[in-house]
Protein backbone atom coordinates (compact mmCIF):
# COMPACT_ATOMS: atom_id res chain seq x y z
CA UNK A 1 0.00 0.00 0.00
CA UNK A 2 1.21 3.51 -0.75
CA UNK A 3 -0.02 7.08 -0.45
CA UNK A 4 -1.41 8.72 -3.57
CA UNK A 5 -1.93 12.48 -3.37
CA UNK A 6 -5.26 12.24 -5.19
CA UNK A 7 -6.65 8.80 -4.29
CA UNK A 8 -5.22 8.41 -0.77
CA UNK A 9 -4.43 4.89 0.46
CA UNK A 10 -3.82 2.88 -2.70
CA UNK A 11 -3.34 -0.88 -2.65
CA UNK A 12 -1.55 -2.66 -5.50
CA UNK A 13 -1.79 -6.46 -5.61
CA UNK A 14 0.18 -8.88 -7.79
CA UNK A 15 -1.28 -12.35 -8.39
CA UNK A 16 0.93 -15.00 -10.01
CA UNK A 17 -0.53 -18.13 -11.61
CA UNK A 18 -0.04 -20.90 -14.18
CA UNK A 19 3.50 -21.77 -13.11
CA UNK A 20 5.90 -23.68 -15.36
CA UNK A 21 9.24 -25.17 -14.39
CA UNK A 22 12.40 -24.10 -16.19
CA UNK A 23 15.47 -25.94 -14.91
CA UNK A 24 15.13 -25.55 -11.13
CA UNK A 25 12.89 -22.46 -11.19
CA UNK A 26 9.12 -22.20 -11.09
CA UNK A 27 8.04 -19.26 -13.24
CA UNK A 28 4.48 -17.88 -13.57
CA UNK A 29 3.11 -17.51 -17.07
CA UNK A 30 0.32 -15.19 -15.95
CA UNK A 31 0.45 -12.13 -13.69
CA UNK A 32 -2.63 -10.16 -12.67
CA UNK A 33 -1.89 -6.66 -11.35
CA UNK A 34 -4.72 -4.98 -9.44
CA UNK A 35 -4.14 -1.23 -9.10
CA UNK A 36 -5.92 1.58 -7.29
CA UNK A 37 -7.86 -0.72 -4.99
CA UNK A 38 -8.96 -3.00 -7.85
CA UNK A 39 -10.20 -0.11 -10.00
CA UNK A 40 -7.66 -1.03 -12.72
CA UNK A 41 -6.54 -4.57 -13.51
CA UNK A 42 -3.65 -5.38 -15.86
CA UNK A 43 -3.23 -8.90 -17.18
CA UNK A 44 0.29 -9.96 -18.17
CA UNK A 45 1.04 -13.16 -20.07
CA UNK A 46 4.66 -14.32 -20.31
CA UNK A 47 5.07 -16.13 -23.62
CA UNK A 48 8.81 -16.88 -23.56
CA UNK A 49 11.06 -17.52 -20.54
CA UNK A 50 14.75 -18.35 -20.43
CA UNK A 51 17.55 -18.33 -17.88
CA UNK A 52 20.70 -16.33 -18.59
CA UNK A 53 23.72 -15.12 -16.65
CA UNK A 54 23.80 -11.76 -18.43
CA UNK A 55 21.67 -8.71 -17.81
CA UNK A 56 19.98 -7.55 -21.01
CA UNK A 57 20.91 -4.11 -22.33
CA UNK A 58 17.65 -2.30 -22.92
CA UNK A 59 18.93 1.26 -23.28
CA UNK A 60 22.46 2.60 -23.41
CA UNK A 61 23.34 5.76 -21.53
CA UNK A 62 24.20 8.67 -23.81
CA UNK A 63 27.77 9.88 -23.63
CA UNK A 64 28.46 12.10 -20.58
CA UNK A 65 25.03 11.24 -19.13
CA UNK A 66 24.65 12.13 -15.45
CA UNK A 67 21.81 11.86 -12.98
CA UNK A 68 20.97 15.11 -11.21
CA UNK A 69 19.15 15.62 -7.94
CA UNK A 70 15.54 16.72 -8.18
CA UNK A 71 15.15 20.37 -7.29
CA UNK A 72 12.66 20.95 -4.50
CA UNK A 73 10.02 23.50 -5.48
CA UNK A 74 8.59 25.55 -2.65
CA UNK A 75 4.82 25.86 -2.54
CA UNK A 76 3.80 29.45 -3.17
CA UNK A 77 0.70 31.41 -4.08
CA UNK A 78 0.32 34.92 -5.44
CA UNK A 79 -2.92 36.76 -5.97
CA UNK A 80 -3.66 39.19 -8.78
CA UNK A 81 -6.64 41.53 -8.55
CA UNK A 82 -8.46 41.49 -11.87
CA UNK A 83 -11.49 43.50 -10.73
CA UNK A 84 -13.37 44.33 -7.55
CA UNK A 85 -15.00 40.90 -7.68
CA UNK A 86 -12.43 38.71 -9.45
CA UNK A 87 -9.06 37.62 -8.08
CA UNK A 88 -6.61 35.25 -9.77
CA UNK A 89 -4.49 33.04 -7.53
CA UNK A 90 -1.27 31.90 -9.19
CA UNK A 91 0.26 28.65 -7.90
CA UNK A 92 3.77 28.78 -9.33
CA UNK A 93 4.78 25.35 -8.03
CA UNK A 94 1.99 23.61 -9.97
CA UNK A 95 1.73 26.08 -12.87
CA UNK A 96 -1.97 26.61 -12.20
CA UNK A 97 -4.31 29.57 -11.98
CA UNK A 98 -7.22 29.53 -9.53
CA UNK A 99 -10.25 31.78 -9.76
CA UNK A 100 -11.56 33.54 -6.66
CA UNK A 101 -14.89 35.33 -7.04
CA UNK A 102 -16.04 37.68 -4.29
CA UNK A 103 -19.71 38.31 -3.75
CA UNK A 104 -21.34 40.52 -1.11
CA UNK A 105 -21.52 37.83 1.58
CA UNK A 106 -19.49 34.87 0.31
CA UNK A 107 -16.74 33.59 -1.95
CA UNK A 108 -16.63 31.12 -4.82
CA UNK A 109 -13.41 29.28 -5.67
CA UNK A 110 -12.90 27.63 -9.05
CA UNK A 111 -10.18 25.00 -9.43
CA UNK A 112 -7.78 23.43 -6.92
CA UNK A 113 -4.88 21.40 -8.31
CA UNK A 114 -3.48 17.99 -7.47
CA UNK A 115 -3.79 17.48 -3.71
CA UNK A 116 -5.13 18.57 -0.34
CA UNK A 117 -2.03 20.62 0.45
CA UNK A 118 -2.82 22.94 -2.44
CA UNK A 119 -6.46 23.09 -1.42
CA UNK A 120 -5.39 24.19 2.07
CA UNK A 121 -3.08 26.80 0.55
CA UNK A 122 -5.89 28.25 -1.57
CA UNK A 123 -8.32 28.38 1.35
CA UNK A 124 -5.71 30.09 3.53
CA UNK A 125 -5.10 32.74 0.87
CA UNK A 126 -8.83 33.26 0.33
CA UNK A 127 -9.32 33.93 4.04
CA UNK A 128 -6.56 36.56 3.89
CA UNK A 129 -8.25 38.30 0.96
CA UNK A 130 -11.76 38.24 2.46
CA UNK A 131 -11.47 37.14 6.11
CA UNK A 132 -15.13 37.66 6.95
CA UNK A 133 -16.61 35.82 3.98
CA UNK A 134 -17.09 32.03 3.90
CA UNK A 135 -16.28 29.96 0.84
CA UNK A 136 -19.82 29.07 -0.13
CA UNK A 137 -19.07 27.32 -3.43
CA UNK A 138 -16.27 25.36 -5.04
CA UNK A 139 -16.46 24.49 -8.73
CA UNK A 140 -14.08 22.69 -11.08
CA UNK A 141 -13.91 23.02 -14.86
CA UNK A 142 -13.60 19.27 -15.41
CA UNK A 143 -12.57 16.14 -13.55
CA UNK A 144 -8.82 16.16 -14.27
CA UNK A 145 -6.57 16.43 -11.23
CA UNK A 146 -5.24 19.94 -11.93
CA UNK A 147 -8.75 21.25 -11.35
CA UNK A 148 -10.30 18.81 -8.88
CA UNK A 149 -7.33 17.30 -7.03
CA UNK A 150 -7.51 19.75 -4.11
CA UNK A 151 -11.25 19.44 -3.48
CA UNK A 152 -11.15 17.63 -0.13
CA UNK A 153 -10.23 20.70 2.01
CA UNK A 154 -13.21 22.57 0.53
CA UNK A 155 -15.54 19.76 1.62
CA UNK A 156 -14.01 19.98 5.10
CA UNK A 157 -14.43 23.78 5.06
CA UNK A 158 -18.17 23.40 4.41
CA UNK A 159 -18.31 24.58 0.80
CA UNK A 160 -21.00 23.33 -1.56
CA UNK A 161 -19.34 21.60 -4.51
CA UNK A 162 -20.84 22.43 -7.91
CA UNK A 163 -20.72 19.40 -10.18
CA UNK A 164 -22.67 17.57 -12.88
CA UNK A 165 -24.27 14.15 -13.14
CA UNK A 166 -21.24 13.10 -15.20
CA UNK A 167 -18.71 13.55 -12.40
CA UNK A 168 -20.69 13.40 -9.15
CA UNK A 169 -19.87 9.72 -8.50
CA UNK A 170 -16.17 10.34 -9.11
CA UNK A 171 -16.27 13.36 -6.82
CA UNK A 172 -17.89 11.24 -4.11
CA UNK A 173 -15.20 8.59 -4.58
CA UNK A 174 -12.43 11.16 -4.01
CA UNK A 175 -14.15 12.54 -0.92
CA UNK A 176 -14.73 9.06 0.56
CA UNK A 177 -11.17 7.82 -0.15
CA UNK A 178 -9.15 6.90 2.94
CA UNK A 179 -6.02 8.99 3.53
CA UNK A 180 -4.69 7.23 6.64
CA UNK A 181 -1.07 7.08 5.42
CA UNK A 182 -0.89 10.85 4.98
CA UNK A 183 -3.97 12.26 6.74
CA UNK A 184 -5.52 15.51 5.58
CA UNK A 185 -8.15 17.53 7.45
CA UNK A 186 -11.03 15.59 5.93
CA UNK A 187 -9.47 12.30 7.04
CA UNK A 188 -9.00 13.55 10.60
CA UNK A 189 -12.41 15.23 10.78
CA UNK A 190 -14.81 13.74 8.20
CA UNK A 191 -17.52 16.00 6.78
CA UNK A 192 -20.34 15.09 4.37
CA UNK A 193 -20.15 16.06 0.72
CA UNK A 194 -22.71 18.74 -0.19
CA UNK A 195 -23.29 19.24 -3.92
CA UNK A 196 -25.21 21.49 -6.26
CA UNK A 197 -25.87 19.97 -9.68
CA UNK A 198 -25.52 21.94 -12.90
CA UNK A 199 -27.42 20.82 -15.98
CA UNK A 200 -27.22 23.35 -18.82
CA UNK A 201 -26.21 26.47 -16.90
CA UNK A 202 -26.15 27.97 -13.43
CA UNK A 203 -26.16 31.56 -12.20
CA UNK A 204 -24.42 32.58 -8.98
CA UNK A 205 -25.23 36.15 -8.02
CA UNK A 206 -26.02 38.77 -5.42
CA UNK A 207 -27.73 42.16 -5.85
CA UNK A 208 -24.80 43.69 -7.73
CA UNK A 209 -22.76 40.93 -9.35
CA UNK A 210 -23.36 37.78 -11.36
CA UNK A 211 -21.30 34.79 -12.48
CA UNK A 212 -22.68 32.34 -15.03
CA UNK A 213 -21.46 28.75 -15.28
CA UNK A 214 -22.12 26.93 -18.54
CA UNK A 215 -21.98 23.20 -19.16
CA UNK A 216 -20.50 22.53 -22.61
CA UNK A 217 -19.56 18.89 -21.96
CA UNK A 218 -18.23 16.97 -24.93
CA UNK A 219 -18.35 20.08 -27.12
CA UNK A 220 -15.04 20.88 -25.44
CA UNK A 221 -13.48 17.97 -27.34
CA UNK A 222 -11.68 17.32 -24.05
CA UNK A 223 -14.05 15.79 -21.44
CA UNK A 224 -17.77 15.09 -21.18
CA UNK A 225 -18.18 17.16 -17.99
CA UNK A 226 -16.60 20.44 -19.13
CA UNK A 227 -17.65 23.79 -17.63
CA UNK A 228 -16.77 27.38 -18.50
CA UNK A 229 -17.38 30.53 -16.44
CA UNK A 230 -18.69 33.84 -17.79
CA UNK A 231 -18.90 37.25 -16.11
CA UNK A 232 -21.50 39.48 -17.81
CA UNK A 233 -20.31 42.73 -16.21
CA UNK A 234 -16.71 42.28 -17.33
CA UNK A 235 -17.60 40.29 -20.49
CA UNK A 236 -14.87 37.83 -19.48
CA UNK A 237 -14.69 34.04 -19.88
CA UNK A 238 -12.56 31.88 -17.57
CA UNK A 239 -11.78 28.34 -18.72
CA UNK A 240 -9.28 25.52 -18.24
CA UNK A 241 -8.21 23.70 -21.41
CA UNK A 242 -10.30 25.03 -24.28
CA UNK A 243 -7.32 24.82 -26.62
CA UNK A 244 -8.52 21.23 -27.05
CA UNK A 245 -11.64 22.25 -28.98
CA UNK A 246 -11.37 21.00 -32.56
CA UNK A 247 -11.29 23.81 -35.14
CA UNK A 248 -14.22 22.42 -37.07
CA UNK A 249 -16.51 22.26 -34.02
CA UNK A 250 -19.05 25.06 -33.75
CA UNK A 251 -20.30 25.59 -30.21
CA UNK A 252 -24.03 25.76 -29.74
CA UNK A 253 -25.24 29.05 -28.31
CA UNK A 254 -26.40 29.08 -24.71
CA UNK A 255 -28.47 31.67 -22.89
Amino acid sequence: MNDDALFGDVLTTFKYSNYVKIDQLNIPKNISIEKYNCKIIDEVEILISLITNENPIILEHPKDYKMTDNESIKSSIEHIKYSDHIQLLELKHTDDRVLLVEFADFLLIAEAPLNSQNGDLIISEAKKIAPNKPIKYFVFGHFHEHYLGGVRPFVHDGATIICSSYNKDYLQYLVDSKHSLNPDKLEMEPKPLVTKLINDSLSIKDDNFEMKIYFIGKQSDHTIDYLIYYFPNEKVVFQDDLAWIAKEVRLKSKK
